[in-house]
């Protein structure tokens, strides 16, 4: 079934990847919702009766999340701030699309957690770039449904808080050194930054700001080759409106706001030196001069291989928008999220307030 373009311009993963041609059948997807179902439940009456107390102690370690509107650089940022020794990184989880979103909707039951397993298996069938099968493999996966299923009396939020909480430290478990801070990109999950924020109490944001319209330029491109971006200038805009919208929300919560930090791509782009130690300090992460100036020469956008007009490699280019959209794009940029863009530093030439930063 094609997905129609409303739904496309949600946040989520679910919506924003279309129908793959590797999909198996309908009744292929019921045979696998069914043996799902009837092996998850066998094994949580399992730990009912008697192993259900045997998880091992859960690692502690900090985590910094990086999120943003797609197509914004929250993939360079990631591989900027997870350089340092201290710090270990992998490909996007998807966490929240992937185990909250199913367990909210359908409950802490058989059926949700069937079709957890069952999204897991068709990332790793397709060898997606995203995806929980980076984190956990598939027994691990189904050790932590069948122990979220044995829970039984907690709410379906905190059974599936505590899922992920346990895809996280399974992971940081196996491959990270103690000590290291983990550092997790979704941009997807700035929709999500709020329960992030609430679950992991030493958890930091880093929300990755660009401007709207190369936003859309880079989304028009990538589409050529990838499913999930909007296709029409308007479901562009409103994807990295509902984004920006998202963080300033979060920004503004006395809670949470403390624990977010906005840095804008162009900013980054224009000072990498600057910018970068700020970041670093931001998050209490330490590095020295020297390093914060290996880190600019080797992730330099200029000498960055594999790009292409298509790929999920741009050439990242500031101001882009300016030959790549029509009049009619920029009129309706503004029409839709002119005032919002001028709020968050930029105006009718691009990146305003640039000598002012804003990490933190």
């Amino acid at each position: 079934m094609a997905v129609m373009p409303r739904d496309r311009e949600q946040l989520g993963r679910r919506d924003w990847y279309g129908p793959d041609p590797r999909e198996p059948s309908r009744t292929e997807r019921r045979l696998l919702a069914a043996s799902g179902v009837a092996s998850l439940a066998s094994r949580s009456l399992t730990r009912r009766r008697g192993r259900s107390s045997d998880a091992r102690d859960a690692p502690t370690y900090r985590k910094v999340f990086v999120v943003g509107c797609g197509r914004s650089g929250t993939t360079w940022v990631q591989e900027c701030l997870s350089t340092p020794a201290t710090v270990t990184t992998t490909q996007e989880s998807h966490a929240y699309e992937n185990i909250y979103d199913p367990i909210r909707r359908l409950g802490n039951s058989p059926i949700a957690w069937a079709r957890i397993v069952h999204h897991y298996l068709m990332d790793r069938r397709r060898q997606r770039w995203a995806g929980l099968y980076w984190w956990v493999t598939r027994r691990q996966l189904t050790d932590i449904a069948a122990a979220a299923l044995a829970e039984g009396a907690s709410s379906p939020e905190q059974t599936a808080q505590r899922a992920i909480h346990a895809v996280f430290d399974t992971w940081y478990s196996e491959h990270a050194r103690p000590g290291q801070v983990l550092l997790e990109k979704t941009p997807g999950h700035i929709a999500y930054a709020h329960l992030i924020l609430e679950e992991f109490a030493d958890a930091r944001i880093v929300e990755v700001m660009r401007d709207g319209r190369d936003v859309c330029v880079s989304l028009e491109k990538h589409a050529q080759t990838m499913h999930w971006p909007p296709t029409t200038r308007d479901a562009q805009i409103r994807m990295w409106k509902r984004c920006v919208e998202a963080g300033e929300r979060l920004r503004l919560d006395p809670a949470l706001g403390p624990r977010v930090f906005r840095v804008h791509y162009e900013d980054l782009r224009a000072r990498p030196h600057r910018e970068l130690s700020r970041l670093f300090e931001a998050l209490d992460i330490a590095v020295t001069p020297t390093e914060i100036a290996e880190i600019v020469d080797v992730h330099d956008m200029s000498r960055v291989a594999r790009r292409s007009e298509g790929g999920h490699r741009r050439k990242g280019a500031v101001g882009d928008w300016r030959t790549e959209l029509s009049a009619e794009d920029v009129a309706r940029f503004d029409e839709l999220a002119g005032e919002l863009a001028r709020r968050v530093g930029y105006d009718d030439l691009g990146r305003v307030r640039a000598s002012h930063g804003e990490v933190g």
